[in-house]
């Protein structure tokens, strides 16, 4: 398998099997009981749909297929029996279309569909209990790839490692890219019940059939079909895992991190120098102090108040609400407005909480609310146009290194990329500059630096129609 979460102009799923050449393949290869799965999109009536089966060859040319489909967030079932043929290479064909090569022993075959310039789709097969397989089979660390589409408006590709115990408890750590231009990184836990059979859909969702998820192939591969949850009908999601015992942290070029150790809120205050732009030579102040309580419906939250936090404003009465409780960051409030999900105050917002973050990872920030709080009519949507990239780099300010500091890129999703000139303050930084690859194809507009234990080190602003560095501004005392 191969990680396709690396290019940000298409998403895919890249699988193959290791032909043997010495053989001659004949029919009688392909035969018996396979789990199956596909992912097919048909682009001239706008269907698309994850599905999961159990297919039995005879090893003469017949093959009959029952299973469970999700076509657009509707399920049903389907059976029906079609011909078959594999040619002496190893090639495959399901009722005379040429789709599909097979594992050299048989036990695992992979198929598409390039027939017809409407209808693209990847599929597999794996033989159904090729050996007795217990929950225990899963013990170890495997690598994954998956392909799936969100609601039906943007497709995803996926990559990243799992590993699992030999009760079933798994932990991935997963890399997404979005046709939306989106990069976000997910660590999640499951329990998984593994049947004599080899299957364990029934632990991937609710009321998922048992076939949606199996082992096989002597124990070295996985598929899943995660396209079943009852709460999620419009997602569908294929995957391929197989066992890999020197893979770690695939998904993650550096992280995971937690972002509430950079912006420790101790009361004090912090100097600052522009060393770039218009204002070079001039320090200004921001300080750590006070307290506010935001009145979220959902629950009121106090954080701290941090003022004039990136000189910009020039006033020093204005400030930042932010909450650090250990785990996570939130960004509450100005001195003027509330940040909220909504006109009715009911939370934070999302868009400005941050938890665990990778290298590499972009936050598209969907809209979020700002709520006047001396008049909470008036209220107006912001973000839509804004993403979040992050970059963990060694950086050097001021004479003092700063190891894995965090670098958020703010990209301006109304421009396109523009290649960065920092005029040489890169060099002083010690950064490496993002390209178009890492920011989605969008232009830089700002950064922020947050050190370790520290906070925030330095910060500037860039030109998005250019790329051009505008003004830098470095910590120089605390």
């Amino acid at each position: 398998i191969w990680d396709r979460t690396d290019q940000s102009d298409n998403q895919r799923l890249d699988v193959a099997v290791k032909l043997d050449t010495t053989k001659t393949y004949t029919s009688a290869d392909l035969q018996g009981d396979y789990y199956a799965l596909r992912y097919r999109y048909k682009s001239s009536d706008g269907t698309y749909r994850g599905l999961s089966g159990i297919s039995s060859f005879d090893g003469s040319g017949s093959r009959s297929t029952s299973g469970t489909v999700n076509e657009n967030g509707t399920l049903s079932t389907f059976s029906n029996t079609k011909t078959y043929s594999v040619n002496s290479d190893g090639k495959y064909s399901i009722d005379s279309d040429p789709n599909g090569y097979l594992l050299g022993n048989g036990i695992m075959g992979i198929s598409s569909h390039v027939i017809t310039s409407d209808v693209w789709s990847i599929g597999g097969l794996l033989k159904k209990q090729d050996k007795t397989y217990s929950t225990a089979d899963l013990e170890g660390t495997w690598a994954f790839a998956g392909f799936g589409d969100h609601q039906g408006t943007t497709f995803y590709a996926e990559f990243g490692s799992i590993t699992c115990d030999n009760s079933g408890n798994c932990t991935a750590n997963i890399k997404i890219r979005n046709s939306d231009g989106s990069v976000s990184y997910i660590t999640d836990t499951s329990s998984i019940s593994v049947a004599s059979d080899g299957s364990f859909g029934g632990s991937l969702a609710v009321g998922a059939p048992s076939y949606a998820g199996a082992i096989g192939n002597n124990g070295n591969t996985l598929i899943v079909n995660m396209s079943f949850d009852q709460a999620d009908l419009n997602n569908r999601f294929i995957g391929v895992a197989v066992r890999c015992s020197s893979c770690s942290n695939l998904a993650f070029s550096v992280g995971p991190i937690t972002f509430a150790d950079y912006l420790p809120l101790l009361s004090g205050t912090n100097t600052f120098q522009w060393t770039y732009g218009p204002n070079t030579g001039t320090q200004y102040t921001n300080t750590i102090g006070g307290t506010e309580t935001v009145p979220y419906t959902s629950g009121s939250l106090t954080g701290s108040k941090i003022y004039d936090y990136d000189g910009l404003e020039g006033d020093p009465l204005d400030y930042f609400v932010v909450l650090n409780d250990g785990t996570n960051v939130k960004f509450l409030a100005d001195e003027d407005s509330y940040v909220s999900t909504d006109c009715s105050l009911t939370a934070p917002s999302e868009e400005w909480s941050f938890s665990i973050i990778y290298d590499g990872m972009i936050i598209k920030q969907d809209p979020f609310y700002v709520v006047n709080k001396t008049n909470p009519a008036d209220c107006i949507s912001e973000g839509s146009d804004q993403s979040l990239l992050f970059d963990i780099q060694n950086v050097t300010v001021q004479g003092t290194s700063y190891q894995n500091a965090v670098i958020w890129w703010y990209l301006d999703l109304n421009y396109t990329f523009k290649t960065l000139n920092f005029n040489g303050r890169d060099s002083d930084l010690g950064i490496t500059l993002p390209t178009s690859s890492d920011t989605g194809g969008y232009a830089v507009t700002a950064f922020e630096i947050y050190g370790l234990d520290t906070g925030s080190i330095a910060s500037g602003d860039v030109d998005a129609a250019s790329g051009n560095l505008l003004d830098l501004s470095e910590r120089v005392s605390k």
